[in-house]
């Protein structure tokens, strides 16, 4: 039996597009400034970047960057209301069938940095940061992320290393544009199609 390894990181690997829904193409444009920053901790909420999201809330307002938040459902309620309180306006959810439609109004990610989200937001051509998960196993996280930061497409962040005022002050010199139209590039819309024609080529 024939083995075959794919991977959209190794060069020595037999290369293909990560398998991502169409959807995320569809809403690839160029992003030319930063009017909305969208924080990600996925389905199940990620309570670091939630508290970054909070952190940063009044300088993205004082900035007129508006915010969207995907919180999980574990701190949905208590987030949403901070944002009341301070009378803060945000698209604050706990998870969503519709995250091509949201995606679409974002200019930048904060995010981890899990290889299903990294390769939507570049199918979407999103430029963002990533503050990988610690505690992945093999630190995957932070290699997936370390992959596009070496190519000058991401910013990549330790949380154990993150200081807010700082990662204002590097999203703000950020050539959005430029890293928009480079994202583009590097996954193309017919991953799974190109590893289903492979398997059925060499196994026949």
């Amino acid at each position: 039996m024939q083995k075959i390894f794919f991977s959209s990181y190794d060069t020595t690997a037999i290369l293909t597009s990560y398998p991502v829904n169409h959807a995320f193409f569809k809403i690839k444009k160029e992003r030319n400034s930063l009017k909305t920053i969208i924080f990600l901790g996925g389905s199940q909420g990620a309570s670091f970047i939630n508290q970054l999201a909070l952190k940063m809330a009044r300088i993205l307002h004082e900035n007129h960057i508006a915010i969207i938040h995907q919180t999980g459902h574990k701190e949905f309620e208590a987030i949403e209301k901070f944002y009341k309180e301070e009378n803060i306006r945000a698209d604050v959810f706990a998870f969503s069938n519709q995250m091509p439609q949201k995606l679409e109004q974002a200019d930048f990610a904060i995010s981890r940095s899990g290889a299903s989200t990294l390769w939507e937001l570049c199918a979407a051509s999103i430029p963002a940061l990533f503050i990988p998960y610690p505690h992945a196993a093999a630190n995957h996280q932070y290699f997936n992320a370390k992959n596009l930061a070496e190519k000058g497409l991401a910013l990549i962040v330790p949380q154990e290393n993150l200081d807010v005022e700082e990662i204002v002050k590097q999203i703000s010199t950020l050539n959005l544009s430029k890293i928009s139209r480079e994202l583009a590039h590097l996954i193309h819309p017919d991953g799974a199609q190109k590893i289903v024609d492979h398997i059925l080529k060499t196994s026949s």
